[in-house]
């Protein structure tokens, strides 16, 4: 569940994850936006880009999203 309540506590478990990361937010969504960069120092190999649109890049800039997880 990715619901706001839940987000601390969610990056405070990432710290233990050893992997990659890739946080990927809308450019109109500071909620989200503010959120991944809190979390950002926290991940091991964490990367965080800001993709155009809102809360729903999938939707509103597939191909750029497309693009971002590729590379």
């Amino acid at each position: 569940e990715l619901s706001p309540g839940r987000l601390a506590e969610m990056g405070a478990a990432s710290r233990q994850y050893p992997g990659p990361v890739l946080l990927v937010t809308g450019a109109q969504d500071e909620k989200y936006d503010a959120i991944a960069r809190a979390w950002l120092p926290a991940l091991r190999l964490g990367c965080h880009q800001v993709v155009s649109g809102g809360h729903a890049p999938h939707v509103e800039c597939p191909d750029e999203l497309a693009r971002c997880i590729e590379n």
